[in-house]
């Protein structure tokens, strides 16, 4: 619920809903499984953009700090009942938060060191968009960011692939031990998002 309501601009809305969320999950913490804490965590990740997007600095960060907690009480970047929820999904989102917050040069600092391989393909690519988007915005680019209407209708050409490499997506870069390159998580992602109400934008 608090995804929607961020992803249709109730930023206020998405963070009271998670702050009374978390507030009667909390007391099911203490010995909590770690679908619990993947669940928790995930519910403060979201919360912590949101605030971020509702020039909230202090609640983003109390969100990012308890959802670290829970990601060092889990140990691991997991993938427990599908939240992709872990360490590196925490720093992912403190790149976001930066990011919406204004803080571009630690998007720019930190976004590109994550080694997101152990994610989920959709996450991985999420986080290389903003990455592209935060560098973009912090080096003061005006660079126009073509909609993902736009670009699912480009070849993968257009964003330095070759024939070959984009015929692999039949099978699937998520389990190759090796990372796809980072055109082909762009491609990938704006060839299948053109309805997506996100409205990923990716740089070319």
């Amino acid at each position: 619920m608090s995804h929607a309501l961020l992803s249709t601009g109730r930023y206020k809305d998405a963070v009271r809903l998670t702050s009374d969320a978390a507030s009667y999950l909390d007391q099911h913490l203490g010995d909590a499984t770690p679908e619990l804490l993947s669940v928790y965590g995930t519910l403060l990740l979201g919360g912590s953009v949101a605030a971020a997007c509702a020039s909230d600095a202090g609640t983003a960060r109390t969100f990012l700090t308890a959802a670290d907690d829970a990601a060092t009480r889990l140990g691991e970047d997991a993938n427990h009942l599908w939240t992709a929820f872990g360490p590196t999904n925490v720093a992912i989102h403190r790149v976001a938060a930066a990011g919406e917050l204004g803080d571009f040069q630690v998007a720019i600092d930190l976004g590109p060191s994550l080694d997101t391989a152990s994610l989920p393909m959709e996450r991985r690519v999420r986080h290389a968009l903003e990455v592209s988007a935060h560098t973009a915005r912090g080096t003061g680019r005006t660079t126009r960011w073509p909609s993902c209407s736009t670009l699912s209708g480009w070849p993968p050409s257009r964003f330095g692939i070759t024939t070959s490499a984009a015929s692999s997506s039949s099978r699937g870069y998520g389990s190759s031990a090796a990372s796809p390159p980072r055109q082909w998580l762009v491609w990938h992602v704006a060839s299948t998002c053109s309805n997506d109400p996100l409205d990923l934008r990716c740089s070319v």
